[in-house]
């Protein structure tokens, strides 16, 4: 089986320069050694999958070893390149543009674009960017970002949402799987702190919450019954068991550290899963359960809260009766037709609890049980509040 690994990098020189190339460093995660071949190519934003040489010359091949090792890759007068692995699997450790070492990538086996941009080069540890097409259009995802489609309906164009709950790095939140949940921070800190990523991130608001549950809810694979509205969503890390926020040892293991599997009956164990599938096959993790996340209530723009008038106590979804809320801040789209009076937390959706805070968070927490969900949602507390139980994820918009 062949893997790829794109790269598209605006830091080639538009004219050719001696000793400017790229430098990668790879390790072989298989016993045998691998051909890799370095391809070229003429256009990078056509969109088009990479077959063979077919848009571009092969620059060169060589055989990948059991161990780690490293390659020099000129820039000529290409800016695109597509690294083949045939008959093997490979990681690429790190890539340096000019003097510059950027993070480490994940292991593929598709097509992966990845750009390095000008200042990038000119900037050391910067995170690489997925190029990703919407509309016929290019825009980037930040690694430990994945893309969420479009949704018309809300208002919210496609955008990159953390995998992971947002870890506390160096005073910085990043999206990886080690470490437990940053939580204890008010949601105004929270939204700081996205913010200060850069141009384009922020907090996720309510609208790209609900633009993910949908996702969820409208695909298969996160349903127990393998079929949309057949048996229940999974709810992720709610059962109390282990009392506190769990970390991602192992990214193959959905079920990691929860002692549970699919093996388990639906409500019994099965439901502990704590991933969830687009419908573009994007996997998050720990949308709900682990721990709450604060939530912006509108898309874009300062810090806003939602109602502060809807009934304080924990209602089933259905049975929400609240003026100041539409259908579309909280309520499940029920693709599949099931009965709306019934279509509540016994098919794993989560519940609603009102307040007088106006400050959101939604998901659920490592003890909430049935009251978790992805359409979970309170709206109890205020902007000043911190809890143990209560992180928060950042999205970039491009």
């Amino acid at each position: 089986m062949a893997s790829f690994l794109t790269i598209f990098s605006s830091c080639a020189p538009k004219k050719k320069v001696a000793k400017t190339e790229f430098l990668l460093s790879f390790a072989n995660t298989e016993s045998s050694s691998s051909l890799i071949s370095v391809w070229a190519l003429k256009d990078p934003l056509a969109g088009q999958e990479v077959e063979g040489n077919e848009q571009g010359e092969s620059l060169l091949k060589f055989n990948l070893t059991p161990s780690s090792t490293s390659i020099k890759i000129p820039f000529g007068k290409w800016s695109f390149y597509v690294l083949e692995a045939i008959d093997g699997d490979w990681r690429a450790l790190n890539i340096f543009c000019g003097k510059s070492e950027f993070v480490a990538i994940e292991d593929t086996e598709a097509i992966v674009d990845i750009n390095i941009t000008r200042n990038e080069c000119l900037n050391k540890n910067l995170p690489y960017k997925k190029m990703l097409t919407e509309k016929g259009g290019t825009y980037f995802c930040p690694l430990g970002y994945e893309r969420v489609p479009e949704n018309s309906n809300l208002g919210v164009d496609a955008f990159c949402v953390m995998k992971f709950e947002a870890k506390n790095v160096s005073g910085a939140p990043r999206s990886q799987a080690a470490g437990t949940p940053w939580n204890v921070i008010n949601i105004v800190d929270a939204k700081a702190k996205c913010n200060s990523l850069g141009n384009g991130y922020d907090l996720i608001s309510n609208p790209e919450w609900m633009a993910i549950s949908y996702e969820i809810e409208k695909t298969a694979a996160n349903w127990s019954g393998a079929t949309v509205g057949s048996g229940m969503l999974n709810r992720g890390h709610t059962d109390n068991s282990t009392a506190s926020p769990l970390a991602v040892f192992d990214i193959s293991d959905p079920y990691n550290g929860t002692g549970n599997n699919f093996g388990q009956p639906a409500g019994s164990g099965w439901e502990q899963k704590r991933t969830h599938t687009l419908s573009n096959g994007t996997v998050l993790w720990d949308i709900a359960g682990n721990v709450w996340e604060w939530i912006d209530w509108s898309l874009g723009g300062g810090l806003t809260s939602g109602p502060t008038s809807c009934v304080n106590a924990v209602t089933e979804l259905p049975d929400v009766s609240c003026g100041a809320l539409s259908a579309a801040d909280y309520l499940p789209d029920n693709p599949s037709g099931q009965t709306a009076s019934s279509y509540n937390s016994s098919y794993g959706l989560g519940t609603f609890f009102g307040g007088t805070g106006g400050t959101a968070y939604r998901g659920g927490c490592w003890g909430d049980n049935t009251e978790a969900g992805i359409f979970t949602l309170k709206l109890a507390t205020g902007t000043t509040n911190t809890f143990s139980c209560v992180g928060f994820r950042c999205v970039y918009r491009p």
